[in-house]
């Protein structure tokens, strides 16, 4: 196979994964800003109570909780990034050595 018979693929895989990275991608700005807003001092300042919860601050306990949140959401939307990505690269890893 030549070297212009190669690049065929890998073009037209590319075109055929633009959707999926452009979804993913809004995804992830949408995820920026629902972290950003449920960081911010209005919804913090709903928890700014003394009181308990699993014998932690309610502050503190909201704080990790979206914390976590927001990188196990961010860790979903990647490996689905990748899952896609490589099914696509394993047709293509197979022609190129």
């Amino acid at each position: 196979m030549n070297l212009q018979e190669r690049e065929k693929p890998s073009a037209e895989l590319w075109d055929a994964r633009k959707p999926v990275v452009k979804r993913q991608n809004e995804r992830l700005i949408a995820l920026l800003i629902a972290g950003a807003l449920a960081l911010s001092f209005p919804l913090l300042s709903l928890f700014i109570r003394f009181s308990l919860v699993c014998g932690i601050p309610l502050l503190y306990f909201y704080l990790f909780f979206v914390w976590a949140l927001i990188i196990i959401s961010s860790f979903l939307i990647m490996k689905s990034r990748r899952s896609t990505s490589g099914r696509s690269s394993g047709t293509e890893g197979s022609d190129a050595e």
